[in-house]
């Protein structure tokens, strides 16, 4: 007996639903949040730190003339810092753009759709250069400019290009690479402390960091150490008696010497690995860094000869810490 089998019909329409969903589109919080410092006038650029001299232990008599004077200029040092360009070039075909309609686009959406995504990936791409641990680069041949990341503008060791004066690095003190399972509160406060140190101000600091970071912050709510030799350490959480919502995360951590504002990403170490991503994070205070432009990110429409719309976004941009001697890292290699 013959019959229409669905697994044999023949032009039955494609049940599409009318919407495209992005599955990565993480957030970019330092690009965000960074101050934005003046327009960038050439690839190489630099600024000044200054620091005070130690206080005195002395008096002066009373029938003392002056004779001694100080150069109150001997601690300024130069620290200098290079531009990226970013750029992300697309295509879309002359049939692909005028004829077929897209679900959850249209027609005639494809190159609206590839100019909205460039940008978003381009901010992306800035995000990522600007959390790394990038060196900076001098363009050269076919060797183009970078910019120099977080990771090594937070660096007790001297860099290889265009390395910060050594009274402005970063102390050894604020940088820890204790291993996620033994990262205490107690490692915490010794980097606010460290940072403290270098300024004499309590601040409150932004705390960029990985996921497995931000976890590991949020288990400090919950951990209660106990005596080792007679009781187990406890986990324990404080809520209302008829709550129905289990809390169990950190966003915020004061410590003696600052409080920290933590905010999660996926983009800090990126370059490096994905577990180096998990485990990254920086601190720091929002008027000691700054992203500098030359050309905010722009779509450039090229010429179509023939086969089909194509252009470009780009960017011309730069970071730069205005004094790494205030910046945190933690740095877990496990």
């Amino acid at each position: 007996m013959a019959e229409t089998l669905i697994t044999t019909q023949v032009g039955a329409r494609e049940d599409l639903a009318d919407l495209i969903h992005v599955a990565d589109a993480a957030a970019t919080p330092f690009t965000t949040m960074a101050p934005k410092g003046k327009e960038l006038v050439n690839p190489l650029f630099q600024w000044q730190a200054d620091d005070y001299d130690d206080p005195k232990n002395e008096g002066v008599l009373s029938n003392a003339d002056v004779t001694d004077f100080e150069d109150k200029a001997k601690n300024r040092q130069k620290l200098s810092g290079r531009i990226q360009k970013f750029r992300r070039a697309f295509k879309v075909d002359d049939l692909a753009e005028n004829l077929t309609d897209v679900a959850g686009l249209g027609r005639k959406k494809e190159l609206a759709n590839a100019i909205t995504k460039s940008i978003e990936e381009i901010k992306r791409d800035m995000e990522a250069a600007y959390c790394s641990d990038n060196e900076s680069v001098e363009q050269v041949s076919n060797t183009p400019y970078k910019t120099r990341g977080l990771g090594v503008w937070a660096q007790n060791g001297a860099q290889a290009d265009l390395p910060v004066p050594g009274a402005y690095r970063t102390p050894s003190t604020s940088i820890d690479s204790t291993a996620m399972s033994s990262l205490t509160e107690t490692i915490v406060q010794n980097l606010l402390q460290s940072a403290y140190e270098q300024t004499g101000k309590r601040r409150r600091y932004i705390g960029l960091f990985g996921p497995t970071l931000k976890r590991t912050f949020s288990d400090f709510s919950k951990l209660q150490p106990g005596v080792s030799s007679t009781v187990a350490a406890l986990r324990v959480f404080n809520q209302e008696a008829d709550s129905k919502k289990i809390v169990a995360t950190v966003d915020f951590f004061s410590g003696d010497f600052g409080e920290i504002e933590i905010h999660p990403t996926l983009f800090n170490a990126r370059f490096t690995s994905a577990a180096a991503s998990l485990r990254r994070g920086y601190i720091f205070s929002p008027e000691d860094v700054e992203i500098r432009y030359s050309r905010m990110p722009r779509f450039k429409q090229l010429e179509d000869q023939g086969g089909g719309p194509r252009g470009y976004v780009d960017a011309v941009g730069a970071l730069l810490a205005k004094n790494p001697l205030v910046l945190m890292k933690l740095a877990a290699t496990s």
